[in-house]
C-alpha cells in the first residue's frame, strides 16, 4: 500500500487527519508534497509558510493554519490562509488579531519550540498527528530554506526530544511511514 493510499484510508475516518510541518532540513528531503496535500488538517510554522515556492515536491502547498510566535509579523499573512495561532509568552500583546493564541509553555521544557506547544495542544484534544521535519535541528542545520545552524533563541533539543519520544505512540512521523 503506498503512502498516499494510507493517508485516504485516515481520511476515510470521522477524526481530522492533522500533520505538523516543521522547518527542520528533514522535511525537504523526500517529496512527500503530494501526501501532504491530502492531510484534512495542515499547520506550518513561521517563516516555513513563507519559503515554500519551489518546494513544493517535498512540502506540498496546502497551508490550513500557520502557527507564528512573538518573533513574526502577522501582518505579512499570506492570501487563501484558513487560520492563524499565535504562540506567546506571558506579557505579549497579539497585536495582529490571530484567530487562536496558545500560551508557550511545555512542562519540564525552559523555552519550547513553537512545533512542540501546537503538538502538546492537540494531543490534549485528543488526536494523533503527524509530522514532518520536526527533527530538533537533527542534522545540525536549523531549517530547510537556509543554511544557519544558529537559532535566534535556543531551544532545548535534547528536552524536546523526550517529548516527541514520549508521545510516540500519538506522533507519527510521515517519512516512517514511506
Amino acid at each position: 500500500m503506498s503512502l498516499i493510499d494510507i493517508v485516504h484510508e485516515l481520511n476515510a475516518g470521522k477524526m481530522p487527519t492533522v500533520i505538523l510541518i516543521g522547518n527542520g532540513v528533514t522535511a525537504a528531503i523526500e517529496p512527500l508534497g503530494e501526501a501532504v496535500d491530502l492531510f484534512s488538517e495542515v499547520i506550518r510554522f513561521n517563516h516555513g509558510v513563507l519559503q515554500m515556492s519551489g518546494r513544493e515536491e517535498s512540502i506540498g502547498t496546502t497551508t490550513t493554519t500557520w502557527v507564528l510566535n512573538e518573533d513574526m509579523d502577522g501582518e505579512i499573512r499570506p492570501k487563501g490562509l484558513m487560520s492563524m495561532i499565535r504562540i506567546l509568552p506571558d506579557g505579549y500583546d497579539d497585536r495582529f488579531h490571530a484567530d487562536a493564541i496558545i500560551k508557550r509553555e511545555l512542562e519540564g521544557v525552559p523555552f519550547p519550540s513553537s512545533g512542540a506547544v501546537m503538538a502538546s495542544s492537540l494531543l490534549q484534544q485528543g488526536l494523533t498527528i503527524f509530522t514532518l521535519g520536526m527533527d530538533g535541528y537533527a542534522k545540525g542545520q536549523r531549517n530547510w530554506w537556509q543554511d544557519d545552524s544558529t537559532p535566534k533563541r535556543q531551544h532545548d533539543s535534547d528536552l524536546e526530544m523526550r517529548f516527541w519520544r514520549e508521545n510516540r505512540e500519538n506522533i507519527i512521523p510521515l517519512r516512517t511511514m514511506v
